[in-house]
């Protein structure tokens, strides 16, 4: 704490500056001492301890509050409440003022989703010079969950990032939406859309095609299990399960791009200008796509290799990571997503 005659520098809280909060309706203070000042936000039913130490100190902050952790530089975890500034994973431009003037929030399961303008809480935190956000001004647009775990919090981070890049935010107010077992697929997702302008982003969308290859064989399974119910036969079982694990890549590609072949055809007609697109089968395009898969994952001579080239752009290279991202945006709502 700096000495009293010093001047105070405006951006850093100062503990005697709790009182600035004492006509504040949402955060009240329900407990004063020389020790320890006990804040409450009203809205959220949520308690912060806070010491002379803990001010801007995020480990004695911590150590007061258990339940209570940083993330990152972008918010922080409150029990089963998590708050996160967005600005930094998302452009809020299309939907701020809407948000500023209404809340939106729906659910995933238990856990209720919220983006707002940031609360009074996370305002408190930003002034206790705890080092958490990059982005300071106190009308920014946050994302909340609430219900969470301490373990599965990332997991509804990144379904929403999700939700809010592929749906209309003005349709999702109050609505409900089942969860889903397929949670890592997000994450791929998400880091592609960060890394778009890298070569590398292709990849990531690419993941999301390869987790579905046996999820989308599901009906074959249950012949296989049905079969064996039949005949008690499991010899005949791990024979036809261990063909199916022993596929090549590109005959998996195939019959994933096979299943959607109607919800694709749109994204191969879109894209004439790529001569070797116009008016091919779905084996055809699989065998395509896989080159050029294998253009950027393989390195060896023999074959056609991508190279990287910050001189000059390649359409072909940024076509076809669109059309990877558009295929994994669909795997990822017939699958993930229950609207």
């Amino acid at each position: 704490m700096q000495d009293d005659k010093q001047e105070k520098n405006p951006f850093i809280f100062h503990f005697e500056d709790l009182s600035d909060w004492t006509d504040n309706e949402e955060i009240k203070i329900i407990h004063d001492s020389n020790e320890k000042t006990i804040v409450k936000d009203m809205v959220l039913n949520k308690k912060l301890v806070i010491t002379k130490e803990s001010v801007g100190n995020c480990d004695e902050l911590i150590k007061n509050n258990p339940t209570f952790a940083k993330i990152n530089i972008y918010g922080y975890k409150l029990g089963n409440y998590v708050e996160i500034d967005i600005y930094n994973f998302i452009s809020t431009d299309l939907y701020f003022d809407y948000v500023i003037e209404n809340d939106i929030y729906f659910f995933i399961a238990d856990v209720k989703v919220s983006i707002h303008s940031s609360t009074e809480l996370f305002r408190l935190l930003k002034d206790l010079d705890i080092g958490y956000y990059t982005y300071v001004d106190d009308n920014c647009i946050t994302l909340s969950l609430n219900g969470i775990t301490k373990i599965n919090y990332s997991d509804y981070f990144n379904m929403v990032l999700f939700i809010l890049r592929n749906f209309d935010i003005k349709n999702l107010n109050n609505t409900h939406h089942d969860d889903t077992i397929y949670k890592e697929v997000f994450y791929f997702y998400n880091e592609g859309i960060r890394l778009f302008d890298s070569e590398i982003s292709t990849l990531y969308f690419y993941k999301i095609l390869e987790y579905f290859f046996l999820i989308t064989r599901k009906a074959e399974f249950v012949t296989i299990i049905d079969k064996y119910n039949a005949d008690k036969n499991i010899d005949n079982v791990i024979n036809m399960i261990t063909k199916i694990y022993k596929e090549q890549e590109l005959t998996q590609l195939k019959i994933l791009l096979s299943s959607l072949e109607t919800k694709i055809s749109h994204i191969v007609s879109t894209n004439k200008s790529i001569d070797s697109l116009f008016c091919i089968s779905v084996d055809e395009f699989a065998e395509l796509l896989y080159d050029f898969r294998n253009s950027i994952v393989h390195g060896k001579n023999e074959r056609k290799l991508k190279l990287p080239n910050v001189l000059m752009g390649d359409t072909e290279a940024l076509m076809w990571k669109n059309v990877i991202r558009d295929i994994a945006e669909i795997l990822i709502k017939q699958n993930c997503i229950f609207f």
